[in-house]
């Protein structure tokens, strides 16, 4: 691999984050987030990276600023501090791309971390070096929670100068702040096994990324219409979104991807934590090509004969069956109120349990109180159930070690188009690599993959490379397009219009209900629009014409209900099935 062809610079020499600061100045707070973009009309690179970027464990100048610590933990230095990283790149063009992309257990007592492709150029100011940068994120450890960032670096053929990297943003309801440092690096040239795939794999991933225009431009592009795209994003706090568009006919819209200080230099690669969309695009993904691939309604099997540790369970799991846990309706709960077994310090002591066999436990561990398929009770416990049945199924089938997470990214992820970065790792038990896949949260979305999950599933109906991958029935069922099955109503939630079928919710909008009178809907209307949603405030919210409208952020707002009215203006996307 060569660098390519350089072009001459069109930019005037930088004043923030110069090579003299990245070979010696100190990093005294956090700078616009643009000095980590590869600038407009930038040469290109004059030497090849290929081998590992090696940074130790201290800083050599920095700080952070912590803006929000609800739990207390910014004192710990355990979470001042980042992991020590060893991490291999190629690079193909004035591209960067890290050979292991997705999440990364770091064996850090508080962080992991993902490392997201980057860019490589050449600057008159830099001393002949070039200079190269890349995304960051540190996940906290054993929840979903994201905090990204960016790094930089000089590179001259043989080595490396200092590293500045900073997190200026995040998705995580109790704890924001700004960090930035300086610390030291090593370059250790070698050849990567498998580069040659490695850079056609990024290459062909660029080049499939869905067409992005800005979110105004949905407006122009739809004049008749009449879309106010002052709608999308209301309800929600601006500062608390960070990223927000639509999908529609082919072109993905968006917000422009902000930080506290200006624009993400990688919006393309920014990684936004799923939380419990991960209900819909894990376990019950799962769940539907399991049954297809298999033959066999994989839904109506018990519980209890996949996972025998049911046994120990102080509540009823005779006749509970997998679609009965996708449902959230087990019937095994301490309270029938609306999330107060969610939001209580039970679930607390599931979710924050590393080992399988402590999770499992904790899992099972509620007492009896309906029927099965009875009553709506949402417990993301439930769900890690669910996912770990499936695995036990997937086992049988393709014997010991078959992991439920590497079958999802070679039968339906890597078909339907998402991101090596997606596909790569979720969170799991034990905080390994080969632990149980958590089920009801621990994915990590870009726009392109919110965009290409909703395509699949609400416009090709579960269908890519012209094969049907999906059980299709159930997929009609989750998306409400089955009249005889929409699931079981939310009681509980006090909205008479929010339903949940298979880990999908979805809002009734009809016109005679009084819920729905400030919208101005004309009489008669009546449609049924499903979703995913994650407890931060993030939403992929699929209309019957096609179209999707998506946010994460983390204010706890969940509001989607303004923009649901515009898009219900457009006509059906190009490919959208009949209604």
């Amino acid at each position: 691999m060569t660098a390519g062809p350089a072009r001459a610079a069109r930019h005037p020499r930088r004043s923030v984050l110069t090579a003299e600061e990245l070979r010696g100045g100190r990093a005294t707070g956090p700078v616009d987030d643009s000095a980590f973009a590869i600038p407009a009309g930038a040469a290109g690179p004059r030497h090849c990276f290929s081998g590992s970027l090696v940074l130790g464990a201290q800083d050599h100048s920095g700080g952070w600023t912590v803006l929000t610590d609800e739990r207390g933990l910014a004192a710990s230095a355990v979470y001042r501090s980042l992991p020590e990283m060893d991490l291999t790149f190629v690079q193909t063009g004035d591209h960067l791309v890290p050979v292991t992309q997705g999440l990364q257990y770091t064996g850090h007592a508080a962080w992991n971390v993902i490392v997201g492709p980057g860019r490589i150029w050449h600057e008159d100011g830099d001393g002949g070096a070039d200079r190269a940068a890349f995304p960051f994120t540190l996940c906290h450890r054993n929840s979903n929670d994201t905090f990204n960032g960016a790094m930089t670096f000089l590179f001259d053929g043989g080595g490396v100068s200092d590293v500045r990297f900073q997190i200026t943003q995040e998705i995580c309801t109790w704890l924001r702040f700004d960090r930035w440092g300086r610390r030291r690096a090593a370059y250790v040239r070698k050849t990567v096994p498998g580069s040659a795939r490695l850079r056609r794999a990024h290459l062909a991933e660029v080049a499939d990324r869905i067409p992005v225009r800005p979110l105004e431009q949905l407006a122009a592009d739809h004049p008749a219409a009449g879309i106010d795209v002052a709608n999308f994003g209301r309800g929600v706090t601006a500062s608390a979104i960070s990223a927000l568009g639509v999908y529609y006919n082919g072109v993905n819209y968006t917000a422009a991807a902000r930080t506290r200080h200006g624009l993400y230099a990688f919006p393309e690669s920014l990684r936004l934590a799923s939380y419990s969309l991960a209900k819909t695009a894990l376990t019950n993904l799962a769940r539907l090509r399991l049954s297809r691939k298999y033959g066999e309604d994989v839904g109506s099997l018990l519980v209890r004969e996949l996972v025998p540790e049911a046994a120990g369970s102080p509540g009823d799991w005779s006749a509970v069956t997998v679609d009965n846990v996708l449902d959230m309706a087990t019937g095994n709960y301490a309270s029938p109120g609306y999330e107060v077994d969610e939001d209580g310090k039970a679930m607390d002591s599931f979710v924050f349990a590393e080992p399988e066999d402590r999770k499992t436990t904790l899992a099972f561990d509620w007492p009896h109180a309906a029927r099965p398929g009875t009553y709506w009770n949402y417990r993301t416990s439930d769900i890690y159930l669910a996912a770990l049945a499936l695995s036990r199924y997937l086992e049988r089938k393709e014997g010991d070690g078959a992991d439920l997470y590497a079958f999802l990214d070679e039968e339906v992820y890597r078909p339907a188009g998402l991101s090596a970065g997606f596909r790569a790792q979720c969170l799991r038990t034990d905080n390994s690599a080969t632990g149980q896949p958590l089920g009801g949260y621990g994915l990590y979305f870009t726009q392109d993959d919110a965009a290409k999950l909703s395509r699949f599933l609400n416009v090709d109906l579960g269908r890519a490379g012209g094969r049907q991958l999906l059980d299709r029935k159930n997929l009609l069922a989750a998306l409400q397009r089955d009249p005889a099955d929409h699931g079981l109503p939310c009681l509980s939630s006090g909205k008479s219009y929010l339903y949940y079928n298979q880990c999908t919710w979805a809002v009734h909008v009809e016109a005679a209900n009084p819920a729905f009178d400030e919208y101005g809907y004309p009489a008669g209307t009546d449609f049924w629009v499903p979703s995913m949603s994650g407890v931060s405030g993030d939403e992929i919210v699929m209309m019957p014409n096609g179209a999707t409208y998506y946010y994460f952020s983390d204010n706890l707002e969940y509001a989607y209900l303004w923009p649901v009215f515009e898009l219900h203006k457009l006509p059906a996307a190009e490919g959208t099935p009949g209604w």
